[in-house]
Parts: structure tokens; C-alpha cells; sequence
């Protein structure tokens, strides 16, 4: 349970300072930016002796937040929906010649924009996390 008033999570126009009851929280058991369930997975499937695939997934529950001040300067915090990373990459250890590999992949393949939700009462909305990105990566090993 929290006991520590900057990592809290107030309920709507509530202002944690030093201390705080249970009816000021909007929830006691979890912290301000957090997850109170992550999952995370990945799994490489090898589709000859060159090539691979490897999927990767991360869910991360409800998390709580700031998103904005009120007209008397005190932060409002929500819950925020909870999201899910899928990434994908394509890799081939021989491409077109001995010591050249490839590898191929997409970042959050399904464009969910990830937030960074601050952990804190930092007086500003969460900060923004990339979008879908393409990633290609050429090594050579000699």
C-alpha cells in the first residue's frame, strides 16, 4: 500500500501534500506512472539456418497519471487505457555473401503511441513515446 504522498494517485481536485487519507486516493494500492501488471514475451522462430523471425509483445495494464492543471493550479489525474507493444524482425545471418547479415523490423506494429506517464506531479502531460518505426540493420563480421 502507499504511503509516500508524491507517488500517490489523488482523486479529482484532491492536492497531496504531507499527508493523506484513503478517501483522497483514487487508488491506494498502486503507484503514480505504473502498471500493477506488465507481461512481456518474445519468441524467435528459426525458419531455416538463415533466417529468423522473432515476434515481441509488452502489455502493461491500467497506469495512473497527471494530464493537466485546474484553474486553482492543482493537478487532475486519470487512469490511463492500458496498452500493448507488438514488434516483429525478419533477420538472415547470409546475405548475398559469407559474414553480411540483415535484419530487418517494425517497432509497435500497431501504432498504439505509447505514453510515458510520469511518476510524479510534474505539472505537464505525459510525455509522447514513438510512433511505428521502421528499423533495418546491415552488420559485417569479419
Amino acid at each position: 500500500e502507499n504511503t509516500v504522498p508524491l507517488y500517490a494517485i489523488p482523486k479529482q481536485n484532491v492536492l497531496l501534500e504531507t499527508g493523506f487519507q484513503d478517501e483522497d486516493l483514487l487508488n491506494k494500492r498502486q503507484l503514480l506512472g505504473f502498471p500493477a501488471h506488465k507481461i512481456a514475451g518474445y519468441l524467435t522462430w528459426n525458419a531455416s539456418e538463415n533466417i529468423s523471425f522473432t515476434p515481441s509483445f509488452t502489455y502493461m495494464g491500467k497506469r495512473y497519471g497527471f494530464y493537466a492543471v485546474d484553474a486553482d493550479d492543482v493537478s487532475l489525474a486519470k487512469a490511463f487505457a492500458p496498452s500493448t507493444l507488438i514488434n516483429l524482425n525478419i533477420r538472415c545471418k547470409r546475405l548475398l555473401m559469407e559474414g553480411l547479415s540483415g535484419s530487418i523490423g517494425v517497432n509497435d506494429l500497431l501504432n498504439t503511441a505509447h505514453q510515458f506517464i510520469q511518476p510524479y506531479n510534474g505539472y505537464h502531460a505525459p510525455l509522447p513515446g514513438p510512433n511505428r518505426e521502421l528499423v533495418l540493420r546491415l552488420t559485417y563480421a569479419f
